[in-house]
């Protein structure tokens, strides 16, 4: 069970940036709630030229390492614009528990399952898909998906996007 002695939030953030510091009140005030662990990651500033795709790994690599050094059993590594839904702790232990033995992370937020490109704040925290989800496995409790099919993510341009939120298992990770 995921708490705030085994579970450590570690978040990406800008300094010097009005909307950084904006994410980063709300994302405090959000998180307070569960008591959670947290440090706060310096994020990478695109530059011209920069490609995205290598910031954005450089920035997880950067914050799963700086969590790989605590002592928690779970991290929530994510951007600061990451927002929990409500009752965030008690439905992340009701996923968790219905996981496999042996899961090593979760993806908390495929852009393309809540609806980005619709901006309906009607639907927020709620399933609004992009894309037709027809055959693709998933979990009878619908909290998660089974057997994930890199090619059949690939066929469909789902993209699993952000902002990113991904719960991490230390134990199963430094098995691999």
């Amino acid at each position: 069970m995921l708490s705030n002695n085994n579970t450590i939030v570690v978040t990406t953030t800008l300094s010097n940036s009005i909307v950084s510091e904006k994410r980063r009140t709300n994302f405090v005030n959000e998180f307070a709630k569960y008591n959670l662990s947290m440090i706060m990651n310096h994020g990478i500033k695109k530059q011209e030229g920069d490609k995205i795709s290598l910031i954005m790994f450089t920035i997880f690599k950067n914050s799963l390492e700086m969590f790989l050094q605590t002592n928690f059993e779970y991290g929530l590594i994510c951007d600061d614009d990451f927002i929990p839904c409500p009752n965030f702790l008690e439905e992340l232990n009701n996923t968790v528990s219905l996981l496999p033995k042996g899961w090593r992370c979760l993806h908390l937020c495929p852009g393309y399952l809540w609806g980005r490109m619709f901006r309906d704040n009607t639907k927020k925290f709620m399933l609004n898909p992009e894309y037709d989800m027809t055959g693709v496995p998933y979990h009878e409790s619908g909290r998660f998906y089974n057997q994930c099919n890199r090619n059949l993510y690939l066929s469909r341009a789902f993209w699993l996007g952000g902002p990113i939120a991904i719960l991490v298992n230390k134990k199963q990770l430094l098995i691999c």
